[in-house]
């Protein structure tokens, strides 16, 4: 089973009349099957918005309701797993 790296939400995303969510969990093993799924040609902010769905595991329509700042710290979380995959990111 692969490794589960969690973000803890700054703004809560109330996704549906059930369901708030607070957190995220992320795999923290991109595989080759994964990339596959994303289209290059997106580019961005939309590549990256759809490899945080896949490895989370979550719809689309969550991960594209999540603030800036929590993209951006899921950006930062993830940046040594999958950084290189991606055109933008956080590089220290």
């Amino acid at each position: 089973m692969s490794e589960l790296l969690t973000y803890s939400l700054n703004h809560p995303v109330a996704f549906t009349a059930t369901r708030t969510v607070t957190e995220l969990s992320f795999r923290a093993d991109l595989k080759v099957r994964d990339l596959k799924r994303i289209d290059p040609s997106d580019g961005g902010f939309a590549l990256s918005a759809r490899l945080f769905a896949i490895l989370s595991n979550e719809p689309q329509e969550l991960i594209d309701a999540l603030s800036g700042d929590d993209f951006l710290g899921i950006l930062e979380l993830l940046s040594p797993f999958v950084g290189k995959f991606l055109p933008i990111g956080v590089r220290w």
